[in-house]
């Protein structure tokens, strides 16, 4: 067993990691923070043999996407991977998109992507007081394969994007393009209406977290979207 889980969708890769533990029965499962460790330290988990079990289960977070060892050493660990299989699985987890060149690498890895769902970046663009039945659609679209608290930090996240532009201030780390796109969704509120939305959100955050609203934080979504109009 050797896999690949990378992407964004960290929530749908999580299941499919635990899927895969589930599955390895009677082995000496290993987690290796990918964060701090090195290529050895990745092989010695992977080849080194245990005192009770005949398999090991190596898990390995966040090692490719921030790995910057050169090609040649990811070709060595991908090789003593490839050597020492016969006793061994391993799968690497990675909360983000995992670059071609590295993949490429892994060529006999079965390597499986977990991007958000195109209804959620729907969702984001269509925020307005006047998508109210559309936003509802995409937002429950989106939920089928993503947690309401991934869609609900990049909600704050777009409003703050568009409270920013408004002022005339550019989000960091966005393209030129993507500043055009958050100028024109601006045009859609008032400068009051976005602080007045931020506020609600941020008590929305507030009362998910302190455990002092009766509604979960899906239904405090959709009330929000379906509110949009009256924060004037």
């Amino acid at each position: 067993m050797k896999f690949i889980l990378h992407g964004e969708n960290t929530g749908q890769s999580r299941l499919r990691l635990n899927a895969l533990r589930s599955d390895a029965l009677d082995t000496e499962v290993r987690f290796v923070d990918g964060q701090t460790a090195d290529t050895h330290e990745v092989i010695e988990a992977f080849a080194s043999g245990s005192l009770y079990y005949d398999r090991i289960f190596v898990i390995c977070e966040n090692f490719l996407i921030r790995h910057k060892a050169k090609v040649q050493d990811l070709r060595v660990l991908y090789e003593s991977i490839e050597g020492n299989q016969q006793n061994a699985d391993i799968i690497f987890w990675e909360k983000k998109d995992v670059q071609p060149s590295v993949l490429n690498i892994f060529r006999s890895f079965r390597i499986e992507h977990f991007p958000y769902p195109k209804t959620l970046f729907e969702f984001l663009d269509h925020l307005s007081p006047s998508h109210t039945v559309r936003l509802l659609k995409l937002y429950h679209d989106t939920l089928r394969s993503t947690a309401p608290e991934v869609v609900f930090a990049l909600m704050v996240r777009r409003v703050r994007e568009l409270l920013m532009v408004k002022d005339n201030t550019v989000p960091p780390k966005i393209s030129s393009w993507q500043v055009k796109k958050l100028q024109e969704q601006s045009k859609l509120f008032s400068r009051k209406e976005l602080i007045e939305w931020y506020k609600e959100l941020f008590a929305i955050d507030r009362a998910i977290k302190t455990s002092t609203t009766p509604l979960s934080l899906s239904e405090h979504i959709e009330s929000s979207v379906c509110t949009l109009g009256l924060h004037s």
